[in-house]
């Protein structure tokens, strides 16, 4: 059983973490508030950009999952900045029932127009990483599982914002879903770029097959090219302002956004889970579980400890919160294996046996 950090839930073999002699982690004693500029200087910046541009069919673009941060935002740019969104579902094929059933549910309340359009990226990648991964299974190239969504989800935003010539895209992210451990897991806990090169170099060194599929390695590397902190963005001018209001211009509150997506927009979480967090796509779902089953913590772990910095809530609600939310049932990691083309009760099986091939445990 792993020590917790006194003040939040992380424990103590969460990458890059250190504990001081009271036992508290370096990301509690290191913690600063974060400051925003406010929802008057938000609201300003959108009519100073909105003022140079005339006849728009839409005012900006909002890229909606389906989870919470995006559905609140879509409802806020309604209902408080009261301008006039397009909403963007981008559709990797792996999206859960409950998810489509949010966004189509929600639009319709809103009023809002929405375009749907679908990439195989995810799907073309997550079979081969998948079957990679179990070949050597290091809680480290988990990461890899993802590969393709955000360049899917990049490419169709910026294709539908020169469309529509829309001068805003709004992004919903918030400073409470860092997930630190999983790029110090491959880097060894340094903060660069080439660290990260460097470190999944060795991890594909020691594990080939996920560099094996010509396919997905040019889908990886696209991906961590165009992604919005990629190289080829941040040396690209942009035609539009990129705006996260949840980072810049005021706070994410889970309590006050919750209380909004039920009531005013019925939203739902996934059937069988417990948490609102990270459930509105299957290979997310896959990925939390593996983590959590080869390091004893996940993405949950990790936001709950934010919200805990931030005196969202209390340590021993989080406690009793990561406990239920982190439980997958096996019913639904069958059925998502099964989506795949993949044996559920195989892949535990060489998960467990590989595992203790290669001494992972």
């Amino acid at each position: 059983m792993h020590q917790l950090c006194r003040n939040c839930i992380l424990p103590e073999n969460y990458a890059g973490i250190a504990f001081n002699e009271d036992g508290v982690c370096n990301l509690c004693m290191d913690y600063i508030p974060d400051e925003y500029s406010g929802e008057e200087t938000l609201k300003a910046e959108i009519f100073n950009i909105l003022k140079e541009k005339k006849n728009l069919e839409y005012d900006c673009i909002v890229g909606v999952s389906g989870g919470r941060d995006s559905t609140y935002l879509l409802w806020y740019i309604v209902n408080v900045l009261r301008i006039k969104p397009l909403a963007v579902f981008v559709d990797s094929g792996l999206i859960p029932d409950t998810t489509i059933s949010n966004i189509k549910k929600t639009v319709k309340i809103l009023g809002v127009d929405l375009i749907v359009r679908r990439h195989d990226f995810l799907k073309q990648s997550v079979s081969h990483f998948l079957n990679s991964w179990i070949n050597y299974p290091e809680a480290s190239t988990l990461i890899t599982l993802c590969t393709g969504c955000r360049l899917g989800l990049t490419k169709i935003i910026d294709e539908e914002a020169e469309k529509y010539n829309v001068p805003i895209v709004f992004r919903g992210g918030t400073p409470f879903e860092k997930g630190f451990f999983k790029k110090n897991l491959i880097s060894g806990n340094r903060n660069s770029n080439l660290s990260f090169i460097l470190g999944y170099s060795i991890k594909a060194i020691r594990n080939p097959s996920l560099i094996a599929n010509f396919n997905c390695l040019r889908i990886q590397i696209e991906e961590y090219l165009t992604v919005p902190w990629g190289f080829v963005s941040k040396n690209r001018k942009l035609k539009y302002k990129r705006i996260e209001p949840f980072k810049s211009h005021f706070k994410w509150e889970e309590k006050k956004i919750e209380g909004i997506l039920k009531e005013k927009l019925n939203w739902e979480r996934y059937p069988g889970l417990e948490s609102s967090f990270r459930g509105d796509c299957d290979v997310g779902i896959i990925r939390q579980f593996l983590y959590d089953k080869m390091l004893g913590y996940n993405d949950k772990d990790d936001h709950l400890s934010w919200l805990i910095r931030d005196k969202q809530i209390t340590r021993d609600e989080a406690l009793i919160r990561i406990k239920k939310e982190k439980e997958v049932s096996v019913s639904i990691l069958r059925q998502i294996f099964h989506q795949l083309n993949i044996d559920y009760s195989q892949f535990i099986y060489m998960l467990e046996k590989n595992t203790q091939r290669h001494h992972l445990t």
